[in-house]
């Protein structure tokens, strides 16, 4: 056992913090930037201490996050495996007819007819698209021109 590097209570050899509340009060005690333009929680700390409300809320188009699931047939697995599990991306661009994301530095293009993937390194694999309630959002904002 060691002691969190914020507050001091005793965590495991693993782990540097007892919780997520005390890594958000570290990177807020060392100076970090909070980027939500949403007003949404925290869910990523960059290395330099910027608190973001989604991984790519400082790109400079980002929009708000958006649900991508996996709707095809996910293959009969061994043991557990979290590839198909549902991903939330940025969205970065809209026209109205197609979305542009943002997930882990990679780029994905999808289809608002349907959700469908139109373009990705990541989502080759048939069956992963927008959710419905996320295509909604998207339509509801203006579009891009």
């Amino acid at each position: 056992m060691k002691s969190c590097l914020n507050c001091e209570k005793e965590v495991e050899n693993f782990a540097n913090y007892c919780s997520w509340e005390c890594q958000l009060d570290q990177a807020t005690k060392a100076g970090g930037k909070i980027i939500a333009p949403n007003e949404l929680p925290i869910a990523c700390i960059h290395a330099d201490g910027t608190m973001l409300e989604h991984e790519h809320a400082n790109h400079p188009t980002y929009k708000f996050p958006v649900d991508v699931e996996f709707t095809g047939e996910k293959p009969k697995l061994d043991e557990w495996d979290d590839s198909f599990s549902t991903e939330t991306h940025a969205l970065i661009y809209t026209d109205g007819y197609i979305a542009v994301t943002l997930y882990e530095y990679t780029y994905a293009t999808w289809s608002l007819l349907d959700g469908t993937c139109l373009g990705s390194r990541f989502h080759q694999e048939p069956g992963w698209k927008l959710s419905d309630d996320s295509i909604e959002k998207i339509k509801e904002i203006k579009h891009e021109t």
